[in-house]
């Protein structure tokens, strides 16, 4: 009799390995209760000087707001890197080995710097096209659609001057609605203790940070910018976290680049204002506490 023939088994399917998890936040940035700042340069867009490459180079993370319109505010616009954010589409650099790994530290976001009406104007000048009392959304939204074209990429913004227009409630709310409908975050400068920009900006669901100190004033020294700076520390230990403004003036990159590697080392943690706005909202989920 033939011997009978042994049918070779099917090869069981191959299945393909699930990708990896995306990182989360806590991945990127660590723990939620980390005493955290994050530190905006405003004025871009002037000038490129040794100061302005000093800053560029500090080897921590940045936010730089850059005045549109000027002779410099594409070029420096162009300074935005990949930041730590999980629900970005783009890739955060430094994780392709490894997804969870930290980002380096030399994150860049930008932000436009927009001029706004100050107290005493036009002696008090902001600069071409601010946001001036009276206007109506529809002027808004052109100003604001000429001034985000001169600065391509930014993420949000914050006021150049502004005392008088962030204290309009009807001006603010006029910004808020173009802010929202644009996915765009505020950041209250603060140039005047009457400001209503905060308030608008989250009644109408404006992701919005209010600075809490300006590290560098009307007379600039190394001293004035050490102890600001002591003092926005501060802050960020006792409520989790600050925000501070500065400018790119020589005295302020010195401190800033004696300064930050200390606080790191003490476990101060430093990022963008988008990152600090998703650890905030991250917060705010784990604890329920009202934005």
């Amino acid at each position: 009799a033939e011997p009978a023939v042994q049918r070779a088994r099917p090869a069981p399917p191959r299945t393909e390995p699930a990708p990896p998890a995306p990182p989360s936040l806590t991945d990127l940035l660590g723990p939620l209760d980390v005493p955290t700042i994050a530190i905006v340069v405003d004025d871009w867009g002037h000038r490129r000087d040794n100061t302005t490459r000093g800053f560029a180079e500090l080897d921590f993370p940045l936010t730089f707001s850059i005045l549109p319109g000027l002779r410099f505010s594409r070029q420096d616009a162009l300074q935005a890197t990949p930041l730590a954010l999980p629900d970005r589409d783009e890739p955060v650099r430094g994780t392709a080995e490894a997804t969870a790994a930290a980002p380096p530290s030399r994150r860049r976001e930008i932000m436009l710097h927009l001029p706004m009406e100050p107290e005493g104007y036009p002696d008090q000048d902001p600069g071409p096209d601010p946001l001036r009392l009276g206007m109506d959304r529809g002027q808004v939204a052109a100003i604001l659609d000429a001034a985000l074209a001169g600065v391509p990429g930014a993420r949000g913004l914050n006021n150049h001057m502004g005392s008088a227009a962030t204290a309009d409630p009807a001006l603010m709310a006029a910004l808020a609605d173009e802010l929202a409908a644009r996915d765009l975050y505020f950041v209250d400068s603060l140039t005047t203790p009457h400001s209503v920009a905060a308030r608008r900006m989250r009644e109408a669901g404006v992701p919005t940070l209010v600075n809490r100190i300006f590290l560098d004033q009307s007379t600039t020294s190394r001293e004035q910018v050490r102890e600001l700076l002591a003092r926005l520390v501060k802050s960020a230990r006792a409520r989790g976290a600050a925000v501070g403004l500065c400018h790119p003036y020589p005295e302020t990159l010195a401190i800033l680049s004696e300064e930050l590697p200390r606080l790191r080392e003490q476990g101060l943690r430093m990022v963008t204002v988008s990152e600090l706005l998703a650890l905030e909202a991250a917060r705010r989920d784990a604890t329920g506490m009202l934005p």
